[in-house]
C-alpha cells in the first residue's frame, strides 16, 4: 500500500500527483467521448471490441475520477 508520506519528498507532492492524475484522467474521458460521439455521428453504433454507450461511458467515468481527484488533491493541503 502506497501512503501519502511515501509521494512527500518536498512539501506538497500527493497534491501535485493527484493534481496530474486527475487531469490526465479527465483529458482521457474528454477524448474518449469525443472519439464516441465522431463514430456515432459518422453512423455507426460499435467499434471493433466495443458499444459506443461503453465506450462513452467509460469517458464519463475518467471524467469523474479526474475531478474526484483534483478533489482530493486540494484537500490535503488547502490554500491560505
Amino acid at each position: 500500500m502506497i501512503s501519502a508520506a511515501t509521494f512527500r519528498l518536498k512539501g506538497y507532492e500527493m497534491e501535485r500527483l493527484l493534481t496530474w492524475a486527475g487531469n490526465l484522467a479527465a483529458a482521457a474521458g474528454v477524448l474518449a467521448c469525443l472519439v464516441a460521439g465522431v463514430v456515432r455521428l459518422g453512423g455507426a453504433y460499435r467499434i471493433p471490441g466495443f458499444e459506443l454507450k461503453t465506450l462513452f461511458m467509460v469517458g464519463i467515468g475518467l471524467m469523474v475520477m479526474g475531478i474526484l481527484a483534483k478533489l482530493q488533491g486540494m484537500s490535503i493541503s488547502p490554500r491560505p
